[in-house]
């Protein structure tokens, strides 16, 4: 069998990075962030600062919206907060997250979980 040569990438596909320059410092804050909030309901306010911090960075950046969004969620969850507050916050950042990066895959789950 001969094998079928492949384009390196489909011409209709954007660049995931295309137009973004990434900064090392924000996205760091951003995992962070994201480690927090694996750590459970204790360590959600510290998920949110770091994902503040990673929006000082780079205000243009879509993930720490959507990190930020997760965290009102599991307030939602574990009751922290009073759920329509809540709800009304992670959506409000999921929107923002889809509206600054349609692409990206948290984004839409943010905006799905709202």
């Amino acid at each position: 069998m001969k094998p079928v040569p492949l384009p390196a990438q489909p011409p209709s596909c954007r660049s995931i990075n295309e137009g973004n320059t990434v900064d090392p410092v924000a996205s760091d804050l951003y995992l962070q962030g994201r480690a927090q909030l694996n750590r459970g309901p204790l360590a959600l306010d510290r998920a949110q600062q770091f994902f503040e911090q990673a929006l000082r960075k780079n205000p243009k950046a879509a993930p720490p919206y959507a990190g930020i969004a997760a965290v009102w969620h599991w307030r939602a969850i574990v009751q922290v907060v009073l759920g329509k507050e809540a709800v009304a916050r992670e959506k409000a950042a999921a929107l923002e997250a889809v509206e600054l990066d349609d692409r990206l895959a948290a984004s839409h789950v943010a905006l799905a979980d709202a």
